[in-house]
């Protein structure tokens, strides 16, 4: 039986602000990130892609 859950990419928008929500994409996206890394093997990870404004470009690197 193949492994459902190998070589997996994943891909990520995450807006920073102007979403019309209070919060943050990026506090989701850290929980999100955690959930990834203690559910899906390392093995199983292939890419994680992340797509965000430019303007916000260096903040999102620095916290992810």
């Amino acid at each position: 039986m193949p492994d459902l859950f190998a070589d997996l990419t994943f891909a990520l928008t995450l807006a920073l602000g102007e979403t019309g929500r209070r919060d943050s994409n990026l506090d989701r996206a850290k929980i999100l990130m955690d959930s990834c890394t203690k559910f899906v093997s390392p093995a199983g990870r292939r890419e994680f892609l992340v797509v965000t404004r430019p303007q916000v470009l260096s903040k999102v690197q620095r916290n992810l």
